[in-house]
Order: structure tokens, then sequence, then C-alpha cells
């Protein structure tokens, strides 16, 4: 487009709350909206061409929860994933197909990885954030979830923030950028095949990273299952995870590798290449906030719920067809 028209396009979708000097939020949680005009359009026309667009305007909301009211009537796509839509005192429930993999309004909570991956829709900004995993690992190692650049820094400027939260030789790693330097916070685990509750907090001083269960019992304060530091950066920390690739939960795809991409935006720490994760996510929150694992437009070799069905094969001999499931 830019060598077409000669015109040069710097940047598309400007999210200025990822720019915290710039944020109109100044400094705190933030959510961007866009809001189409859709009764005046923007018209380009000249003796040859007419170019038609659609007028957006974009809306910044400086707090961290839902962007509307729950609604107090039911309409198609209140609940996920097939669920009914009911009215109970006054509130609106969903009927789900279970009560085991779906949330309240039927968000599929769990998931199967084969050493594939999924793209969800990126953690919002806030200034206080808890993010909990629970998940069943197969084997040692493991990604579990990366959010953050994908590709070289485009600008000056461009956010460097991450999170990068790994299984490494049954050692549980956590990679954490917020802008002013990279952290890497380690608890090790028992042993595979075994759940596992994790949950990784911040706020405007430090972060802590908690697997409560990580010796397997879940009675004992064991102070190794627990590590907190104090954030990065001498003068003015930074406590906000400015992010807008998606999140990828399971492994990592279409991106550049780990160390090109510390070298161009300079993290403190090189996220080290872990194999994609084999196993299964049991369910996955940011704040208050509850994913629907169902609602993904990208993805490899994953599976939901846990329970699905794995793959069969197919092997045709001379004299009869064997199916073997895996």
């Amino acid at each position: 487009i830019m060598r077409s028209l000669d015109i040069n396009i710097p940047l598309v979708d400007i999210n200025m709350c990822l720019y915290e000097p710039l944020s109109p939020c100044n400094q705190t949680s933030c959510q961007q909206s866009l809001r189409p005009n859709l009764t005046h359009p923007m018209l380009l026309s000249s003796e040859t061409s007419t170019v038609v667009g659609v007028d957006i305007t974009d809306d910044y909301t400086c707090s961290c929860g839902p962007l509307e009211p729950l609604p107090s009537v039911c309409y198609d796509g209140f609940c996920y994933n097939g669920g009914t839509c009911e009215t109970f005192n006054n509130t609106l429930v969903c009927r789900c197909p279970d009560d085991q993999d779906y949330g309240p309004r039927c968000e599929l909570r769990t998931a199967r990885f084969e050493r594939g991956y999924s793209w969800y829709e990126p953690f919002t900004m806030c200034d206080n954030s808890s993010i909990s995993l629970s998940f069943e690992s197969k084997e040692k190692t493991g990604i579990l979830l990366y959010s953050g650049p994908m590709v070289s820094r485009p600008l000056a400027d461009y956010p460097k923030d991450f999170i990068y939260v790994v299984i490494n030789q049954l050692i549980l790693e956590t990679y954490l950028d917020f802008g002013t330097g990279t952290v890497k916070l380690k608890i090790p685990l028992r042993r595979a095949n075994q759940p596992y509750n994790y949950s990784v907090t911040w706020n405007e001083t430090s972060i802590t990273v908690e697997v409560p269960n990580c010796q397997g019992n879940t009675t004992i304060d064991n102070p190794d299952c627990k590590v907190s530091v104090p954030l990065p950066g001498k003068e003015f920390p930074s406590h906000l995870l400015n992010v807008q690739g998606p999140l990828q939960l399971g492994g990592v795809a279409a991106m550049e590798s780990f160390s090109r991409l510390a070298s161009s935006y300079g993290w403190s720490y090189t996220p080290p290449t872990i194999d994609p994760f084999y196993g299964c996510i049991l369910e996955l929150r940011h704040n208050d906030f509850l994913y629907d694992l169902n609602s993904t437009d990208y993805g490899k070799d994953t599976f939901m719920p846990c329970s699905a069905p794995a793959a069969a094969r197919i092997i045709l001999g001379e004299q009869s067809i064997i199916i073997i499931v895996v």
C-alpha cells in the first residue's frame, strides 16, 4: 500500500494504552475499545476513483473490569459453547453440557495440548494483576504460555513487555518484563503427571509466583513453593504489562527466536527455547476473567476439552484395516 500510494504508514492500530508515558490513563489500568461511526462513513474521491472507509473512534477506559455491565435479559451469545441462558432470581444463568469442563457462562475450562499451541486474546492492562493457571504435564519440559513481542522492535519506543511461563526439567520458570527490566522466578515441581496450580501476581512494588502444591502436598507450607522479588527498575519501575500480540498457550508459532527478540528489545534475560507442552490446561484466569479455551481461531494439535477422544490413526494392511488409537 505504501509503495503504491507513495505514502508512509508508521504504525497501524495505535493503542495508546501500550505507551505508558502517553497513556490517557496516566500509567494506571487502561482498556481500549473501537467505536465505528456507521452513519457517517469516510469518503475520499477524485475524478477517477472513490474510496469509502469506516470512521473509527477509539475510546479509553481507565479500569480493568468489563467494559459493559452484565445484561438483564438473555440474548444469543451470552452463554458460550452451546449453553442455554435462563433467568433465575433476576440473574442470568447458563445451563452447560457439564459442570466439570465449563464455567459460569459455559466457558470451556480445559484443553489438551499434544505439543501444539492455541492463540487467545491478550491480557488486559491492569494495575494489580493476577494470572492463575492450573495444568497437568505429561512431560518434564514444555511451554505453558507466552504473551509479548513476536517480531523485532518496529519502533524505538515500542513496548518490550512480555510474560513467558515454562516447565524446564521440572523447574517452573517465569520470565516477566514490564519495560524496566526482566525478572526470572523459579519453583521446583515434584514430578510430572500431577495437577499443579500456578499463580503470578504483581502490584506497584513486587512480583510473586506461587505453586502451593509444588511438592505434591497442599497442607504443608513449603517455602520452595513461593517466591517474591521487587519490581526491577531503579527510579520509576513499571508495574503494567503492556502486550498487544496474542496470548499463546502450549507453544509459540509465527515469531522470531527468543535470542533475536531479547537482543532487539534489550531484555535482561534471554528466555530459553523450550519444546511445546504435552498435557492439559485445566483452567486459565486473569483476575476475575475466566478464559474460554474454545475461543481460539488459530491453533495446532490442541483438543477441547481435555477429555476429548484422542485422534485415531488408520493403517491399511494387506488383509485388513487396523485402527490404532493414540
